[in-house]
């Protein structure tokens, strides 16, 4: 008998090797068959700057933010933010100093919304990093979807600005002391100072919530686009799909970027040079990265994708490009703008072209 088991235990041994090494090799297929697409994909991201149609050096399509044969806008990046203290009357005011030896073509920002429904401009999740929210409110994570807009009002927005020179010239300013143009500002003060300032600007917007308070964003966002007479003149983004897919639905008067999902998906197209007037885009214009991914070998920044685009009427415009060598190349290869934190610089690397 125990010889019997000893031999049953033996075929369960060679049963449970028989197995093992199956699965291994399984694995192990499935491995390579990765490890090949890996290789076939980047590959394929390697040979971007190869093109995928002739050379687009003129556009006569109705597309306005395609602009590249004429001058390449620059825009202040959350109103400049390397200048002045961000996304504040004093930054979006500064833009178009009479002194200033530099031009802003473009004002980007971001917006959230507050608890009693005000639009206000706000790069960040949570009023921490740029305010005195933390001090104020006595607790971190401050959200401006937590507070009303008279209470926002009592921030100093401009508490962790530091300028070039690495002087924080606003940190400290509290109650009467703090300048009128350093609150939080809604996007109806934005948009009737500016439009006040520059009739002609284009702006970049982006609606930061999502679901339900995204959409009340959206929905205020287009009043006040039709009330000061910014429909086209505004391109209109979101990280969030349920957001762009409200914006298809209910305005498809304004002009919306694409997500990342569907930039990826454009580059995708390109690299496969598919044609892209097949699919029913529901985006004009493209704002991308250029630093983050062009080491990896995904370069939205080729001349190679950008007439690709610009085949296809769709706008390329850069953020956060704030590099000069950068910003030369992305104009060399046809960007139609470049958002920067520093527009004066960009501005100069535009007119020593």
């Amino acid at each position: 008998m125990a010889k019997k088991k000893e031999i049953t235990a033996t075929g369960e041994e060679k049963t449970k090797k028989k197995g093992f090494i199956k699965r291994h090799k399984v694995f192990s297929g499935i491995c390579i068959s990765v490890l090949i697409l890996i290789v076939l994909f980047f590959g394929l991201l390697y040979t971007n700057p190869i093109k995928r149609v002739e050379p687009v050096d003129a556009y006569d399509g109705d597309n306005s933010f395609i602009v590249f044969a004429q001058t390449p806008q620059i825009s202040a990046h959350r109103a400049g933010a390397t200048l002045y203290p961000e996304n504040t009357l004093a930054a979006l005011k500064s833009c178009f100093a009479a002194e200033n030896d530099y031009v802003v073509d473009v004002i980007e920002f971001d917006i959230h919304m507050t608890l009693d429904g005000v639009p206000v401009l706000l790069h960040d999740d949570t009023l921490d990093r740029t305010s005195n929210a933390v001090e104020l409110f006595n607790h971190k994570g401050v959200k401006a979807e937590y507070k009303t807009f008279e209470e926002l009002k009592l921030l100093n927005m401009a508490e962790s600005f530091e300028d070039k020179d690495g002087n924080t010239p606003y940190k400290g300013l509290r109650g009467a002391d703090i300048p009128a143009d350093l609150h939080i500002v809604s996007l109806e003060e934005a948009l009737s100072t500016l439009t006040a300032l520059k009739p002609d600007l284009n702006y970049v917007i982006e609606v930061k919530d999502d679901k339900e308070l995204g959409k009340k964003a959206t929905d205020e966002l287009h009043r006040l686009l039709v009330k000061y007479n910014l429909i086209g003149k505004a391109a209109i983004g979101t990280f969030n799909a349920d957001i762009s897919k409200y914006i298809d639905e209910k305005y498809p008067d304004i002009t919306r970027s694409a997500s990342i999902l569907e930039a990826a998906g454009v580059y995708m197209s390109f690299l496969f040079n598919l044609d892209f007037s097949k699919q029913d885009a529901k985006f004009t214009v493209l704002q991308v990265p250029y630093i983050p991914f062009k080491y990896l070998g995904v370069n939205f920044g080729s001349k190679a994708f950008i007439d690709y685009a610009h085949k296809y009427g769709l706008a390329v415009q850069f953020w956060t490009i704030n590099d000069e060598k950068d910003i030369k190349t992305l104009l060399d290869n046809g960007a139609d703008c470049i958002m920067s934190d520093d527009p004066e610089l960009a501005y100069k690397v535009r007119e020593a072209i």
